[in-house]
């Protein structure tokens, strides 16, 4: 499956694509109507005046038609280097590459392709710019970047379905741990995001059994906290933990909340990129009887980064405070 930064060469490579094609295309309009202007020119004063055209020149005039047939085909390539423009530039702002847009870009490409082909073929163009094959380079980035999104496309996991409502039964604290990994661990991915006002060593621990069997589907790991309870105890086994996610090329990140944010703050929630959950203390999560229950996904990750960019890292926070003397 595409990496998400390879993802993000898609868009690049067909706006890239679509802006050579129209580039090439002005050029081809330009360079032909040109020479047919000349070529209808001669023959008009050949015609006006009743000139008696040499053979090279009744040669040459000949040509007009051929030229003319050009222009035609030239305008032709137009609407299709502007289909490739327009889908580079929806995907280079949405980062959405639907299937049917990939079709078209595959089709608009190859006609592309095609019809510079047959003017390359047909007609002499002079200078670098028609030189080794450039004409071509616009068409097949936005060809290239068709057959990539084709793939990314196919190669996308089904969404996985949020959970409504889990619901902790404290007499059975063990079977509530897999419970709670297999039913909602097991459906979150990317950048895991936990706000829990007072996460502690026990917590911690509990993270850790939640996550090891899906860890390789996340790649960050952030924690909002108050931090009251983040003492020696938990220093012990913080930078373990943290060391093992980096083997595991997952960043984990605890910060501090604002005093201002902790004050007000008393819902503990977690989330990832497709869904959202209220959840109960991390450190007593198959202990306490309450419920996971799903909420509003985009107004939590809103309120969560308002505070994360508010919040303190626990590695500043701790070089601020006094050395014991």
């Amino acid at each position: 499956m595409p990496s998400e930064r390879s993802k993000q060469i898609i868009p690049i490579l067909a706006f890239m694509g679509g802006i050579i094609s129209m580039l090439y295309v002005f050029y081809f309009m330009e360079h032909l109507s040109f020479s047919s202007g000349i070529y209808y020119g001669i023959l008009n004063v050949v015609n006006a005046y009743n000139v008696t055209p040499t053979a090279g020149l009744v040669n040459v005039l000949s040509q007009a038609s051929s030229i003319q047939i050009g222009v035609y085909f030239s305008y032709i390539m137009l609407p299709f280097a502007l289909i490739s423009f327009a889908i580079g530039v929806l995907w280079l702002f949405s980062k959405s590459y639907l299937k049917m847009f990939a079709l078209v870009l595959v089709f608009s490409s190859i006609v592309s392709i095609l019809l510079t082909l047959f003017l390359q073929l047909s007609y002499v163009f002079g200078g670098i710019f028609t030189a080794v094959g450039a004409p071509f380079i616009g068409p097949l980035l936005s060809l290239v970047a068709a057959g990539y999104a084709l793939y990314a496309a196919r190669s996308k996991q089904p969404a996985k379905r949020a959970v409504s409502q889990i619901n902790i039964n404290p007499e059975t604290p063990f079977s509530n741990m897999l419970m709670i990994s297999n039913r909602l661990m097991s459906k979150m991915s990317g950048d895991l995001r936990i706000l829990d006002m007072h996460f502690d060593a026990a917590g911690l621990e509990n993270l850790a059994r939640l996550i090891p069997k899906s860890s390789s589907a996340f790649t960050k790991i952030s924690v909002l906290t108050k931090g009251d309870r983040l003492g020696d105890d938990f220093a012990k086994i913080y930078e373990d933990f943290k060391a093992e996610m980096r083997h595991k090329d997952i960043e984990f990140e605890i910060r501090i909340l604002n005093p201002e944010d902790a004050a007000h703050q008393h819902e503990r929630m977690m989330l990832d990129q497709d869904a959202a959950y209220k959840i109960p203390p991390l450190n007593i999560i198959n202990k306490k009887s309450e419920s996971i229950v799903s909420i509003k996904r985009n107004e939590a990750a809103a309120r969560f980064q308002r505070m994360w960019q508010r919040g303190t890292k626990l590695e500043n926070l701790r070089q601020q405070e006094p050395q014991p003397k």
